[in-house]
């Protein structure tokens, strides 16, 4: 995924509490003692990827399996 796509997303699941960040410094071995954004999902975030599991995998038992191929006339 581009960072383009990604970042949106990213900034989107912050402003709805999903989400919160920090910055890290990097070890020292790593060039120029960089900082890096760590992104931790929130108690909130956390209910609300459940709910979007579990929602899914209700529909995909709803769903047709891809298996299954009715028999044509």
């Amino acid at each position: 995924m581009r960072s383009g796509a990604l970042y949106p997303i990213l900034w989107d699941m912050l402003n709805a509490g999903y989400l919160e960040d920090g910055w890290v410094e990097t070890p020292p071995r790593a060039p120029k003692g960089r900082f890096r954004r760590y992104y931790v999902l929130t108690d909130q975030g956390k209910s609300e990827l459940g709910a979007a599991v579990r929602a899914h995998r209700t529909q995909a038992r709803l769903a047709p399996s891809p298996r299954f191929r009715p028999a044509t006339a």
